[in-house]
């Protein structure tokens, strides 16, 4: 090593002496807590339905504030399956359509 390096090499080591050390790891770990904080704020705003389906007209904005309490919800949500469809058939209609099901 030559002198410079020496010099640089001191100057740091007297900086880092005495409380300096508990100063260096209180700040670590304040920025630590910080990282830990904006993970947790950003985990809140991911939304993930409790269902599959096809997505209707959203019924709010990107940027706008959403609240648990919203009455209209933020999205109708068309679940695909299972899927039960009512019609009516004319009494006339009801034998062939029951033959074309079974087969």
């Amino acid at each position: 090593m030559d002198g410079s390096n020496e010099a640089d090499w001191d100057a740091r080591s007297n900086t880092i002496s005495g409380d300096a050390p508990g100063e260096l790891l209180g700040t670590v770990r304040a920025n630590q807590a910080a990282v830990d904080d904006a993970r947790l704020q950003l985990s809140w705003t991911r939304i993930t339905a409790p269902l599959a389906g096809r997505l209707g007209l959203r019924k709010i904005d990107q940027g706008n504030l959403v609240t648990g309490s919203e009455a209209e919800g933020i999205v109708s949500i068309t679940q695909m399956q299972p899927i039960a469809v009512n019609f009516t058939v004319p009494e006339v209609d009801v034998p062939a359509l029951r033959s074309s099901f079974r087969g």
